[in-house]
């Protein structure tokens, strides 16, 4: 018996469903065409609020024009099948920030904390999509294993440089001069 085919949305399409029913209260996010909902941990709220708060922080104390946020939607105007929300945002603008639907590019930086449910290729593969779509640098952080990997580009293939326990974090290009020892960032974890 054939199964029958998933039917793909646009992000117009989700931003209707957003609109017109009470899936306003969850996290959904439209990845190549499909509603995916996010299911945050505690452990995933608490690294995505001390990820924003080292963030603003540097951000503030350099007089950096730029939105940090957490769990905002993103959307690639070339493409109508991917509506993503990472974790934690960095956009670096001196523009207002944006009052209602998706902002219409990939922030600069993006965090993705792993859930439960998250497999290490399906966050690399995330990781991809978002480079591949303006942004410049990606963490991908796994809470149980204790380590980052940040993410670049080069020539359209997917960079990784790991971070295990003792080593610092930076921000690339994106914030030059940042820096979060992985240990602080875990310290409560």
């Amino acid at each position: 018996m054939a199964q029958t085919p998933i039917k793909l949305i646009t992000t117009t399409e989700l931003e209707s469903l957003l609109q017109t029913h009470r899936s306003q209260e969850r996290l959904l996010e439209l990845v190549h065409g499909e509603v995916v909902e996010k299911m945050p941990t505690e452990i995933h709220g608490k690294l995505a609020a001390l990820i924003a708060y080292f963030f603003l922080t540097f951000i503030r104390n350099g007089n950096i024009a730029a939105h940090v946020g957490v769990e905002v939607r993103h959307e690639a105007s070339d493409d109508p099948y991917n509506s993503r929300i990472p974790d934690v945002s960095i956009r670096l603008t001196n523009q207002p920030p944006m009052i209602s639907g998706a902002v219409p590019m990939f922030p600069d930086l993006a965090v993705e904390i792993q859930s439960p449910q998250d497999r290490p290729h399906h966050m690399r593969e995330k990781a991809l999509y978002y480079l591949q779509h303006g942004s410049h640098v990606i963490w991908l952080i796994y809470p149980q294993a204790r380590r980052v990997e940040i993410c670049s580009l080069r020539e359209n293939h997917l960079v990784i440089r790991s971070i295990e326990t003792g080593g610092i974090l930076d921000a690339g290009n994106v914030l030059p001069g940042f820096s979060l020892a992985l240990d602080e960032l875990f310290a409560d974890i």
